[in-house]
């Protein structure tokens, strides 16, 4: 049974660590724009570098809509500087951020919309085509909850992570 420690809690988003599986349990929750977005990857950023976490379960099941995907987005190329936000920002920019920072997976839950995983799949084809550093996060998306924990506890951190616990998680 997971422990969750929660971290930070909002109408837009959940942060929780889970601390036998030592990684990042985010939940979105209800309706997102690109400043939501923004917002809530810096949040989901800060605790992922105060925990040391190494592992990401990213759930999108509470979504209700999300920014969609806009003609900027769907126009941009590499090297092109993306709107903060959107789904090229966080398929790019957001997703070099979480590679510095020492994430090595992610398990996405995909929103139960298909409106709303096209931009989670703009986001995760743009990461792709974007240079990002060798040490980049692998993602894998699933449809449940359940089937994502699965996968995420099975993956095999690359990387010594700290034993210690910060602080603020006692």
């Amino acid at each position: 049974m997971p422990q969750f420690y929660p971290l930070y809690e909002s109408s837009e988003i959940a942060i929780a660590h889970d601390k036998r599986n030592c990684w990042l349990y985010v939940q979105w929750l209800g309706n997102h724009n690109v400043d939501s977005i923004r917002n809530g990857c810096l949040l989901l950023l800060h605790y992922l570098q105060e925990t040391k976490s190494a592992k990401l379960l990213n759930d999108d099941t509470h979504v209700t809509i999300a920014a969609q995907i806009t003609d900027a987005d769907l126009d941009w190329r590499p090297g092109d500087t993306p709107c903060e936000g959107s789904a090229v920002w966080v398929g790019s920019t957001f997703y070099s951020m979480l590679a510095s920072a020492g994430l090595q997976f992610i398990a996405w839950v995909n929103a139960p919309s298909v409106l709303n995983r096209r931009t989670a799949d703009l986001a995760l084809n743009v990461s792709e085509t974007v240079q990002l550093p060798e040490n980049r996060p692998l993602v894998v998306t699933f449809d449940d909850l359940a089937s994502a924990y699965e996968w995420l506890q099975k993956r095999e951190i690359k990387r010594p992570v700290t034993s210690e616990i910060p602080l603020f998680i006692h």
